[in-house]
């Protein structure tokens, strides 16, 4: 069946996951309690008891029903990318019960979904339950002895989307900007919810009691504000607007300002496409309309909607936008080369188009409600434009600036710099300090934006305990004048103990949290510190390709997969995109190093575990768990990096192949006893689980098939 509504790509083989007899073992053993039973088995084409009898083959833990409630609506990335190369299209749709249309949107809007997945759809054949043979029926018993037992008795605590409060210090009071990505939201459409379940008070008092004053979240301005001319393309908005409304009017109350993130103007799909073709700009490579914001009633459209959504919604705090960025929004969104297939925008100045956009935003908002907050996001404004487009915009606009962008790296003598977010590189850098100044000279308020709590570096805990780099970045940012943080992207966006470090001191916190604990957690953030640092930062690859946020869930291949590996999607077993311009050996050798030595922080912690009590014990035992997850995701990254080189002589390196193997059993074991214990490990809000239970026990069995056909050589 094709389907022409989604984005084009390629549709290679998929992978044959030869560690299970057939593609429906694996499928019933991979969404075991996050489908029910009776989906599987609708899916598959067969009854429940024979779904039942399989897993029962395998040793599954107890099928529980409200284990599956939410998966549908808070973990659908997971079972999208974990079905990816299972089922076709099709089956997806009725896996996760929804439309074409829904789908689609899916994959456009929730933070670049599809190229997470590869922007390819492999192509899976529809899947279809057989009566397992003997032999099938024997391997799966097999694999019922080689699950971890320990595991399976306690993935019967696994909760997920259950999560815990961090530990947190008092804040001191601000008016500066502490705004942040709520911890678990839904990217896609949250407004879409009339409940608004991401969004409970209890949530909103939390960040409050943290200091947060912030929360942010996507949004695009024709879901909420309908275009004359195709009114059909907003349905639903009076809802959305509805919701925001209210959203906006209860954090109010708390304290909390709620702020929209705007890539604008959106391209326009093509089923619409007639109705703006008088406003076409230039050639748009995602198959839709690229809207020309020199053509005036684009603008007007802009800053008229702003204008409607802010006197609908007097208590919205603001927004920040991006207009430079991977989401088609003006002629000048991308290169040159783009702006120039636009006829009127080729002659025209990038830094007029880009103000341009800026200043029809900010005069809308700045109608109806003067108070209002608009930051203009420097992301991807260029080094060439950068300082023209912050002298040109409206007063009334913040400059917000990653501070660590541009960061210059060293890794062996291999030089390079940060792109997107780091926290082993502390800014600002020297381009954040120009950008700060050339604001302050314009008279346009400051912020930076920083991740305090976890990077794409390592996003599977809700953060990270280096608090010696963290307080480093915030301090050098004060003495560099700026006070307004803008805390996370979509990563990293807990009311954590980093939080804390916005007022006080990391001596500070670690005694109000941890008591007697305290002298052991310094010293451990301090070595975590010292490792984290040589963490090989060069450019975004590493960061988006390797398996740094899957950690022992990756699966390992003795033959190439011929797959690249995505952005923060399928790392594969593609290190030649995983470490970009670093050589082989030394991009090992820097894993290595930060691996080995954060390892060495660890014995640091567990000499105080079991001397505390009472609070201090509770925040201890997170900041350990944290640490250990930590560890194991480093430490797996470069058993990734170096069985993908041993295979190459398979023979040769028989003996160090089979013991990164029983390593990764350690740590596959390690990891997913710690995501037994607390579901806010392996949890990121964009990409939802990383990993599961059931995932983590398939790396196990993985493991052991690899050992065997080793031993066999």
């Amino acid at each position: 069946m094709a389907y022409e509504f989604l984005p084009p790509g390629k549709t290679p083989p998929p992978l044959s996951f030869t560690h299970f007899p057939d593609r429906v073992s694996c499928f019933i053993f991979r969404n075991w309690n996050m489908l029910s039973v009776a989906k599987m088995a609708k899916i598959l084409g067969t009854t429940s008891a024979k779904v039942l009898r399989i897993a029962k083959f395998m040793g599954l833990p107890k099928y529980e029903a409200g284990q599956t409630k939410f998966w549908k609506t808070k973990g659908y990335i997971s079972l999208i990318r974990q079905n990816w190369h299972l089922l076709p299209y099709e089956q997806i749709l009725q896996m996760l019960d929804m439309s074409e249309k829904e789908l689609a949107f899916c994959l456009k809007e929730d933070d670049f979904l599809y190229h997470k997945l590869g922007a390819l759809k492999p192509a899976a054949e529809v899947l279809k339950y057989e009566e397992p043979s003997a032999e099938t029926i024997a391997r799966l018993k097999e694999i019922k002895n080689e699950l971890c037992a320990e595991l399976v008795k306690e993935s019967k605590n696994f909760a997920p989307f259950d999560f815990k409060k961090c530990a947190r210090v008092a804040p001191a009071k601000t008016k500066n900007l502490r705004m942040i990505y709520p911890y678990s939201a839904s990217y896609g459409d949250p407004l879409m919810d009339d409940k608004l379940s991401d969004f409970s008070d209890e949530m909103l008092k939390d960040y409050a009691r943290a200091g947060i004053n912030g929360l942010w979240f996507q949004a695009v301005l024709y879901g909420l504000v309908p275009w004359d001319r195709a009114p059909e393309m907003s349905g639903n908005y009076e809802r959305r607007v509805k919701n925001l409304r209210r959203l906006s009017d209860r954090a109010a109350k708390h304290g909390v300002g709620i702020y929209l993130y705007f890539n604008e103007p959106r391209s326009i799909m093509l089923e619409w496409a007639d109705k703006f073709k008088d406003l076409e700009g230039a050639t748009d490579k995602e198959g839709t309309l690229c809207l020309c914001t020199s053509k005036k009633p684009v603008l007007d459209y802009l800053e008229n909607a702003m204008a409607t959504l802010f006197a609908q919604c007097p208590n919205l705090a603001g927004i920040f936008t991006i207009t430079r960025s991977e989401n088609t929004t003006n002629c000048a969104y991308s290169t040159d080369e783009h702006k120039n297939s636009c006829p009127i925008c080729k002659d025209r100045l990038t830094s007029d188009i880009i103000a341009e956009v800026l200043t029809a935003l900010a005069n809308g908002i700045n109608r109806s409600n003067p108070k209002a907050r608009v930051m203009a996001h420097t992301w991807a404004w260029g080094f060439d434009y950068i300082n023209d487009i912050i002298r040109k915009v409206p007063k009334n606009v913040s400059i917000l600036s990653v501070s660590e962008w541009g960061v210059e790296t060293d890794c062996e003598g291999h030089k390079g710099s940060v792109v997107d977010y780091s926290i082993s590189k502390p800014g600002p850098s020297p381009r954040a300090k120009e950008n700060f100044l050339v604001a302050k000279e314009c008279g346009l308020e400051r912020v930076a934006k920083v991740q305090i709590n976890n990077s794409w570096e390592m996003s599977a805990v809700p953060y990270m305990p280096v608090f010696d780099l963290v307080e480093k970045h915030l301090n050098d940012l004060r003495k560099a004048g700026v006070e307004n943080f803008m805390l996370s992207w979509t990563l990293g966006g807990a009311p954590s103990p980093m939080v804390g470090l916005l007022s006080k001191s990391k001596e500070e916190i670690y005694k109000e949290l941890y008591g007697e604990g305290a002298k052991a957690a310094a010293e451990a953030s301090k070595i975590f510190s010292d490792a984290f640092v040589h963490f090989p930062f060069d450019s975004a690859y590493c960061i988006y390709k390797a398996p740094m946020n899957y950690g022992p869930m990756n699966l390992l291949w003795l033959d190439p997969t011929n797959y690249d590996a995505s952005m923060v999607g399928f790392p594969y077993d593609d290190i030649k995109t995983w470490r970009y311009r670093y050589p082989e050996d030394v991009f090992s050798r820097a894993f290595h190093r930060v691996a080995d030595n954060w390892e060495k922080g660890l014995p640091v912690m567990e000499k105080m575990r079991d001397k505390l009590t009472g609070k201090y014990k509770k925040n201890f035992e997170e900041l350990y768990r944290f640490a250990l997850v930590t560890y194991c995701h480093f430490k797996t990254t470069s058993n990734a990096i170096d069985f993908v080189m041993l295979r190459r002589d398979m023979k040769g390196n028989k003996e160090k192949l089979l013991a990164i193997l029983e390593n990764e059993l350690v740590l596959a074991k390690c990891v997913g006893l710690c995501q037994c214990e607390d579901a806010r490990v392996a949890f990121e809000a964009s990409n939802h689980y990383y990993y599961t239970p059931s995932l983590i026990q398939e790396k196990i069995i993985s493991c052991n098939a690899l050992k065997r056909r080793l031993e066999a050589l």
